[in-house]
Parts: C-alpha cells; structure tokens; sequence
C-alpha cells in the first residue's frame, strides 16, 4: 500500500509512535503473529 496526498501522488507517512508500555506490548504481539502467519504460508 502507498500513501497518497490530495492529487494521488505517493506521500511519506510518518513513523508509528510507541509511546507507552501498552502500545509496545501489544506492537510486539502483532510482530510476532505476522512472523508465525509468513513461517505458517512457507509450509
């Protein structure tokens, strides 16, 4: 997917900001499924 501005050109978006615990715990958690989702489809 690519961001795009008001004339559907490509527009950088800015880092996610993991500003507390709970934000970092759960970023995390999400890599770790996305790992686990990409070794499950190589098999």
């Amino acid at each position: 997917m690519v961001a795009l501005d008001d004339e559907g050109r490509p527009v950088e978006v800015p880092r996610l900001l993991l500003e507390t615990a709970e934000d970092r715990r759960r970023n995390e958690e999400a890599r770790q499924r996305a790992i686990a989702r990409k070794q499950r489809q190589r098999k």
